[in-house]
């Protein structure tokens, strides 16, 4: 399961259960596991993320006539057994990825499956008329890592980029970024944005809640998307918990940075 598609799985309901309240401040909004059924609730935002395989054109379109930004949820490292397309992936994947048996890490080095993430499935989300590409599952690298896989990574989004000219998120992807840093790669060609989940913040799987982030992870995390932002990078941050006094924290500090970020307890994302 994806990294943000596995946090809607993964935990119990009673846990995203506890409250619907979304908390936000009506910058940023990411509603992957939503259904266009939703698609008033998204209106008073300027930017959201979808999974836009599951929306048509004129539902895009309606969403840009109340002047927000759509980008499209795009899996790049791995394949879910649940995608129409995934029989034609069958034959590139590798191991399971971890704790999810239905899904599978992708094997990237492979020409015949980048091409179709770059030129099947981004394009049929490019003719809905989206706004960009929400890039998730670089942690294949993390996975896999060499630099076979580095430079299919990095074929995947220079192709993105010239093909289609439009902004790419990407999710997560410390390694990648991190090694493509160290190495005086100029990310803010790579990508117009990184995401990164759960900073302040951070889900205690084993005792089923949402819980403050120690500090040490915290300052080591922050440190990362401070270089990022350094480097020419938009930073994306979605933050899980129903905690007023950590949402205050989040919120004055993210605004004094100037990076956009959705604050939520609903786990399912929609």
């Amino acid at each position: 399961m994806t990294r943000l598609l596995s946090l809607i799985l993964v935990i119990p309901c009673f846990l995203y259960c506890i409250s619907t309240s979304t908390l936000f401040n009506n910058s940023y909004g990411v509603f992957i596991g939503s259904s266009p059924e939703s698609l008033n609730d998204f209106i008073d935002f300027d930017e959201i993320v979808i999974d836009a395989f599951y929306y048509d054109d004129k539902q895009i379109a309606t969403l840009h006539k109340e002047n927000v930004k759509v980008y499209s949820y795009l899996n790049i490292g791995s394949i879910e057994d649940f995608r129409p397309y995934y029989n034609y992936f069958k034959d590139m994947t590798l191991d399971d990825y971890e704790n999810w048996p239905e899904e599978k890490w992708l094997d990237l080095t492979n020409e015949e499956c980048r091409n179709y993430i770059v030129d099947v499935l981004a394009k049929d989300l490019c003719d809905k008329g989206i706004d960009g590409f929400f890039l998730d599952n670089l942690d294949n690298y993390y996975v896999y890592n060499n630099d076979e896989v580095y430079n299919a990574l990095l074929d995947i989004i220079t192709r993105l980029n010239k093909q289609y000219n439009l902004p790419l998120i990407a999710n997560g992807g410390y390694e990648f970024f991190n090694d493509s840093l160290d190495n005086d790669i100029d990310v803010s060609n790579l990508v117009y944005g990184v995401n990164h989940e759960s900073i302040f913040s951070k889900i205690d799987f084993d005792n089923n809640e949402l819980i403050e982030n120690d500090e040490e992870d915290c300052d080591f995390l922050l440190n990362h998307i401070d270089r990022l932002n350094e480097n020419g990078v938009n930073v994306y941050i979605i933050e899980y918990t129903s905690n007023k006094k950590l949402r205050k924290k989040i919120s004055r500090y993210y605004t004094k940075k100037g990076y956009s970020y959705y604050i939520t307890d609903n786990i399912e994302l929609d």
